[in-house]
């Protein structure tokens, strides 16, 4: 018989010392209260306190995200805001809120900069809900070029999203998509 292998969540009770991330859309479809009840908090809650959440575009669907902010609290950031970041062992980890406008001279690109400034630490890690590429039916987020440039120049070693519903994993590259096996 094949081995049965317990639900994703469960395989996380035995790492109590790790940290999980998500990113993004952590309840389907309109992040209503009830969804976080009675759909993220019976498999995933126990884990609740080592999460570091990105907030997705489902979550917006209702009041603002509020009932995320609500279930969450002040691991997803500031209410209204929900980009943060932190450190984890020798890794500075950036949490970006891809739901936001973000241009030249907004308060998110300002804090990020600001940021990335004030951590310069050797491996950073940056995640949000979006893709900048994606070859999936949605695609990639033009969008996010600058964003993605920023954190390319500033030296960030790996960005994950999500958003797509698939996995893909890239070479190192630049923010235009050109290949870059030294700062990538």
């Amino acid at each position: 018989a094949a081995p049965v292998w317990p639900e994703d969540w469960q395989q996380l009770d035995g790492y109590p010392d790790a940290a999980i991330f998500t990113a993004g859309d952590n309840v389907h479809h309109d992040g209503l209260p009830e969804d976080f009840a009675e759909c993220f908090e019976p498999t995933w809650g126990r884990h609740k306190a080592r999460i570091r959440p990105a907030v997705g575009n489902h979550e917006y669907v209702t009041d603002g995200a509020a009932p995320y902010a609500a279930y969450f609290g002040a691991a997803a950031g500031e209410p209204g805001k929900f980009y943060y970041s932190y450190d984890l062992g020798g890794w500075h980890v950036i949490v970006i809120n891809s739901n936001l406008t973000y241009h030249d001279d907004s308060p998110m690109m300002t804090w990020l900069r600001a940021d990335l400034a004030a951590n310069p630490a050797e491996c950073t890690l940056a995640y949000w809900h979006h893709p900048r590429y994606s070859s999936g039916v949605v695609g990639g987020f033009d969008s996010l070029t600058e964003l993605w440039t920023d954190l390319y120049l500033a030296g960030v070693e790996f960005v994950v999203s999500g958003h797509d519903h698939l996995y893909e994993r890239f070479t190192p590259q630049d923010g235009y998509a050109r290949p870059d096996p030294q700062r990538g």
